[in-house]
């Protein structure tokens, strides 16, 4: 492929990361609107219930009352907090464009920001395909829906509180205190060998580093001199880890199913495959990246098709819009992903851009403080 053929498809593809972008910041408006402004919004606040916890894996319910809006609020917050270190991770934002621009495929980790309109578009036309090709064969993946006897404003509320909080509920039990855990347990065995061959581990940041493994998996296997996905690649992934993503994944999809809520048995298979990515991502660029991906799924689209302001013009125009947007590039970046993947090379190692001398012992404070400014994260 010529130059100035790579050079204009990698300007193709930059804009339409840039369109991208620009509607998930208006899929939060109109979310917040949602919430602030509609009679949907009102009737969410009237919704209570046991706080639900989502962790290892599990499901536990905590004596304690939860407001449906209180958790739809604080979700929000989070996908604010997780876009802005998305925007600012790996170089920022502006150098995962110009990663892009070139055409070929990133020689380094790119900014998560720039390169998630192009996975969760591609993500969504394959999980399409396949529920299309098991519908085919008399295999249903089913839709969400509410039990009778509920009123119509009702279910709507609850769909929406549900949907629309399950991105960090979900990520917290299935990648972050799961796949995060065997992350961190790696970590402790390699700080344990580095103790017994005779280095200088203070307990403060041995403790730090177990944690932070949890929100940021890859940095804090490199701190701990372990290779990760931005250092090697797909080796970065160890056995272990493949294990545990390899059956997450799994649960997962079977959570979808067993958890009810009108999803049929296709369902098992798009949700796994889901899972898988979305653990991928978490190991590749921490907790808030897959946290993003799985807003992608479930708030980015409810939000335009929600949201009955102006005359329904979201609803009505901008919802199919988006979603024939989110096909073309899903197809354009599985079209560009094989183009890279046939140019592959085996990466060389990329050392950590890091350097502790011997001598510094951080306290944990630093040691977090220097995570939020990591490369990885």
């Amino acid at each position: 492929m010529s130059y100035d053929l790579r050079s204009a498809l990698g300007w193709i593809t930059a804009i339409a990361v840039v369109v991208s972008v620009a509607t998930y910041f208006l899929s939060l408006l109109l979310g917040v609107a949602i919430i602030t402004s509609t009679d949907l919004g009102s009737t969410i606040g009237t919704l209570t219930g046991p706080l639900v916890v989502e962790a290892f894996l599990l499901i536990f319910l905590v004596p304690v009352t939860a407001n449906a809006l209180w958790l739809v609020v604080l979700s929000v917050i989070v996908f604010v907090t997780c876009f802005a270190k998305a925007a600012t991770a790996n170089g920022g934002f502006i150098s995962g464009l110009r990663s892009l621009l070139p055409g070929s495929r990133p020689k380094t980790l790119p900014n998560w920001l720039a390169m998630m309109p192009i996975v969760g578009s591609s993500l969504f036309v394959i999980v399409l395909a396949l529920a299309l090709l098991q519908s085919s064969v008399g295999v249903s993946t089913g839709n969400l829906n509410c039990p009778s006897g509920i009123s119509q404003n009702v279910c709507d509320a609850d769909l929406f509180a549900s949907v629309v909080s399950a991105p960090v509920a979900e990520e917290i039990g299935f990648r972050i205190t799961a796949i995060g855990l065997a992350v961190a347990i790696l970590v402790a065995v390699k700080v344990g060998t580095d103790i017994a061959a005779g280095q200088n581990q203070p307990i403060s940041r041995q403790v730090a580093r177990f944690f932070i493994a949890l929100i940021a998996p890859g940095y804090a296997k490199e701190r701990s001199g372990l290779p990760s996905i931005r250092t090697n690649g797909l080796k970065g992934i160890s056995v272990t880890e493949w294990v545990t993503l390899f059956f997450t994944s799994a649960v997962f999809g079977a959570y979808h199913i067993l958890g009810g809520g009108g999803w049929g048995p296709g369902k098992f298979l798009t949700a796994a495959l889901s899972g898988f990515a979305l653990g991928i991502v978490y190991l590749a660029y921490g907790a808030f990246a897959d946290i993003l991906l799985h807003w992608f799924f479930n708030f980015y689209f409810i939000a335009f098709d929600d949201y009955t302001g102006l005359n329904g013009i979201f609803s009505s125009i901008g919802s199919p819009l988006i979603a024939l947007g989110t096909l073309a590039l899903g197809v354009w970046g599985i079209i560009i992903s094989i183009y890279w993947l046939s140019t592959w090379k085996t990466p060389t190692t990329i050392q950590p851009s890091w350097s502790i001398p011997q001598f510094q012992q951080p306290a944990p404070l630093q040691l977090a403080r220097d995570s939020m400014h990591s490369p990885e994260v």
